[in-house]
């Protein structure tokens, strides 16, 4: 992600004057290069997206400091004097909310400049453009806690920001530029969410807008509460952390609120780091290095984590509670490799020489995307981390095993797909404002479990398509199956096929040699209903894998 900081405000942070040339080699060691340099303003891209605590001059100076050998400053929360009340209407509309109060701020333009920046960004990124998460920003002083987290009537009543006069909030997704903007978030919805005061006055429409009379920052603003909302409490508890520790590092010191949920009771921010272990055995097998035990402890230090021995082969590693991209052994060695410097690594040649060519499968699959873009399709990419409510819920299919991930970070990432359709089906319900027909497709990898395999999991590549406009049907889509089939040379039987996620005598599945490789049909309308979708759809999915044995 491309960003720009002022170098003056960057040095400032740091507490030491460095050179251009000094500051570029510091850079690297975050992932971060300057583009290009204009008087005193750095063009950055900042190249590792696993890390939006880096998205700021704050962010950027703090992780410095630490390389220059500059004392780094303590995170704390001193108590938790707020009170948040979650209504269970959210439960299934943006359910989470995290906060904090800034006490003794005294901010310049400059510097709520560079708050506004990070939070556009943290929407952006961590946010997934205000679907996953949204940052809010208040006068605290204008305020009366307890604060109430709820919904309310499309009818209900504020100025928003920017404005002067009221707005309902039906009115403001459709005039104020952030409900144009984001709007589709909200849509489907009857009642919207709504963060008020004791004295029921409106903070925010989330993840929309704030009230222009208490969600307004300024350089008179002494005391500020930070607020995020939305769907994952992880990624919401992450960037309130991110947005509380660059306040402190302007100035500000730090309180918590406590939120209370229908179901549990938990208090914001969370500065606690986790503590991992570390090998010294697999450092020394990926790395290729002998290091001794005190070398990879300052190395580590350097990088900004403690670690003290555990056993004859281990560390204990303490992660700052930031650093969340850090997740597995092998994350702390790329970091002991980059405190160690990959320039100091020699190279080692090859002991085999190959001829390079083109990969058989690689050349059949970009054939197919050929022959898809050809009949009108648009290539589509989704991950292949899913979750289950997608797969089997909203395609009223019966629950069978997949490949399910341990901690998984977010609810939403929990396990891999056994099927491209629901990842179609999902972008489509995204793309809903545009003009249809619709056609889209996906080549991509699906996974099962196999316990006769060594690593328990098998990976099939799958062509999945999709086709939305009024006369979608079983027809339509055989049609183009059968341009596939007949352009491959691969002689393949229709059979009948009952499939919940089809309409019923409107479904097949698709034989090859006695094995069925694939689905076709009509989406049943209640699964297209679960996606917030009301044109008729026709699908097809095809493992290409069997298709390429011919």
């Amino acid at each position: 992600m491309k960003i720009e900081v002022k170098r003056d405000a960057l040095v400032e942070y740091l507490g030491k004057r460095v050179t251009l040339r000094e500051l570029e080699k510091l850079l690297r060691l975050l992932k971060i290069e300057i583009d290009e340099v204009k008087g005193d303003l750095l063009k950055l891209e900042v190249i590792d997206t696993n890390r939006p605590e880096l998205l700021s001059t704050e962010g950027i100076a703090r992780e410095l400091r630490r390389f220059l050998g500059k004392p780094l400053r303590k995170y704390k929360v001193k108590n938790f004097p707020v009170r948040v009340i979650v209504d269970r209407s959210l439960s299934k509309i943006r359910p989470y909310i995290a906060c904090s109060i800034l006490r003794g701020l005294r901010l310049n333009e400059e510097l709520i400049e560079s708050l506004i920046l990070l939070q556009e960004r943290l929407d952006l990124t961590i946010g997934r453009k205000r679907k996953k998460t949204s940052i809010g920003l208040y006068d605290f002083n204008k305020l009366k806690p307890p604060l109430y987290y709820t919904t309310a009537s499309p009818d209900l009543r504020f100025v928003p920001l920017g404005f002067k006069e009221e707005l309902s909030l039906k009115e403001i997704l459709e005039k104020h530029p952030k409900g144009v903007e984001y709007g589709h978030l909200l849509e489907g919805l009857k009642k919207y969410p709504i963060l008020l005061d004791s004295k029921g006055r409106v903070l925010s429409f989330p993840p929309i807008i704030n009230s222009e009379e208490i969600g307004k920052v300024t350089s008179r603003t002494r005391n500020i509460l930070v607020e995020v909302t939305g769907t994952d409490l992880r990624s919401v508890s992450r960037a309130l952390n991110i947005v509380t520790m660059n306040l402190i590092d302007m100035g500000g010191k730090a309180y918590g609120a406590t939120i209370i949920y229908p179901n549990m009771k938990i208090r914001t921010p969370s500065f606690k780091d986790r503590e991992m272990d570390l090998r010294i055995s697999y450092l020394k097998e990926i790395s290729g290095l002998d290091p001794k035990i005190s070398e990879i402890k300052n190395i580590l230090r350097k990088m900004g984590f403690k670690a003290k021995p555990k056993g004859k082969d281990k560390l204990r590693v303490v992660v700052p509670f930031y650093r969340e991209d850090v997740m597995h052994e092998v994350d702390l060695v790329e970091e002991f490799l980059i405190g160690y410097g990959f320039n100091k690594i020699k190279p080692e040649k090859l002991d085999i020489v190959t001829t390079g060519k083109f990969d058989e499968l690689d050349e059949f699959l970009e054939d197919v995307r050929e022959l898809m873009v050809g009949l009108g399709f648009q290539e589509i990419l989704s991950f292949t981390l899913t979750n289950k409510d997608l797969l089997f819920r909203k395609m009223r299919r019966k629950e069978s095993r997949v490949v399910e991930i341990l901690n998984p970070i977010s609810k939403n990432f929990s396990c891999l797909r056994n099927s491209i359709l629901p990842s179609l089906l999902e972008f489509a319900s995204k793309n809903k404002r545009y003009d249809y027909p619709q056609r889209i497709f996906e080549i991509g990898e699906v996974f099962f479990p196999n316990e006769d395999l060594e690593n328990k999991v098998e990976e099939k590549i799958y062509l999945g398509c999709l086709l939305l406009e009024q006369k979608a049907s079983f027809s339509s889509m055989k049609s183009i199956a059968d341009v596939l089939f007949r352009e491959f040379g691969v002689k393949v039987k229709l059979e009948e096929e009952h499939d919940p996620s089809f309409i019923e005598g409107r479904c097949g599945k698709l034989v090859k040699d006695g094995r069925k490789i694939g689905i076709i049909g009509e989406i049943n309308p209640y699964v297209l209903e679960e996606f917030g979708l009301i044109m008729p759809t026709a699908a097809l999915e095809i493992d290409l894998g069997e298709l390429f044995g011919d």
